[in-house]
């Protein structure tokens, strides 16, 4: 057991109290990829693609996901928006042929983000529309 007498806290004095959420407006930001991971699963090859904000303002290093299907979607329309997602953020970042997500990773892009509604009533944020950004290559590697 650890002795905590000596630091005198009191859960009463901090407000845990969970702050609201506010959803990232829609618009054209700069954003890199913060961390890129490959799985197979049942429906093929998934990237999940955590795409971090580095505009200045509120809403610098607030982050949304991405999911892309690089292989094996039994649903070939859904698999080739996929593959064209991902080869349009590939060139916005200037990598034409990735050999691993590392390669993808802290390069400066432009996209749009964009908030949908679901069926159930909630809310996410849509990526897309990659392309170059004309943030400078100091920028690149993302405060993480």
């Amino acid at each position: 057991m650890g002795d905590l007498s000596a630091f005198q806290f009191d859960a009463n004095q901090w407000n845990d109290e969970p702050a609201a959420f506010v959803q990232i407006p829609d618009g054209e930001y700069n954003c890199v990829v913060q961390s890129a991971e490959v799985e197979e699963n049942a429906k093929g090859t998934l990237v999940t693609l955590v795409i971090q904000i580095i505009d200045s303002g509120e809403y610098i290093n607030r982050t949304t996901k991405m999911w892309i299907y690089l292989a094996g979607h039994a649903n070939a329309k859904y698999q080739e928006r996929c593959s064209i997602q991902f080869a349009a953020l590939c060139k916005a970042v200037g990598v034409f042929n990735p050999q691993d997500t590392t390669e993808i990773v802290a390069k400066p892009f432009l996209c749009d983000l964009k908030t949908k509604k679901t069926d159930d009533g909630s809310s996410f944020t849509e990526v897309r529309n990659f392309r170059r950004s004309t943030v400078k290559a100091e920028t690149e590697q993302a405060p993480f």
